[in-house]
């Protein structure tokens, strides 16, 4: 069974992106002025420090240097 995409096109965020955060309401006004949308996404996401798809601070990556010191 082919698995579906959860984009809806190519230049489309994913469908569970949480509406009336601080970054979707940011990143809509952005687009309003005309900014493109993957343009839009990384001011958002660089001024209020929120990742757009969940809302939510993103994670830390995993760095191995964190261990040793």
């Amino acid at each position: 069974m082919k698995q579906k995409s959860r984009l809806a096109g190519p230049d489309k965020l994913p469908f569970y992106m949480p509406k009336g955060t601080k970054v979707d309401n940011l990143y809509q006004k952005l687009k309003g002025q005309g900014k493109s949308v993957a343009s839009a996404a990384k001011i958002a996401q660089s001024v209020t420090g929120l990742a757009l798809a969940t809302g939510k601070p993103p994670k830390s990556k995993f760095t191995p240097s964190k261990l040793v010191k």
